[in-house]
């Protein structure tokens, strides 16, 4: 069983964007909602999706810290790890795809040594 597995519950909003996408390909999830079901249920989804994705990224955040502080950083505060996660991602959000790619390439770069001087230890 893959790891993609896992996440099948958490991939249905991708579903209705790829859906909604085609019908509607200038307007964005926000307005597509308000055109679908009208301005208040609209505006309902449309804070329910919000709250989604920040819940989300909020768990994704807090299970990389735990990771993160049980194995490397045990003595780190936790708002530094937090808050590197947190302006690293929002930095990658606000970035186009040359920033996206640029950034893969400097992990890359540095994960490998890493991961073979840890092998060693």
């Amino acid at each position: 069983m893959d790891i993609c597995h896992y996440w099948r519950p958490f991939d249905s909003t991708h579903y209705f964007d790829v859906l909604a996408s085609a019908g509607f390909p200038s307007s964005s999830i926000y307005q597509i909602l308000t055109q679908i079901t009208g301005c208040w249920i609209g505006k309902a989804l449309t804070v329910a999706y919000i709250a989604y994705y920040l819940l989300m990224g909020t768990s994704v955040l807090v299970n990389a810290y735990d990771v993160i502080n049980r194995w490397m950083l045990q003595y780190t505060p936790r708002w530094v790890i937090l808050a590197l996660f947190l302006f690293s991602s929002i930095y990658l959000v606000r970035g186009n795809l040359r920033t996206i790619a640029r950034v893969l390439v400097l992990i890359s770069f540095l994960i490998f040594p890493m991961m073979l001087l840890i092998s060693l230890v």
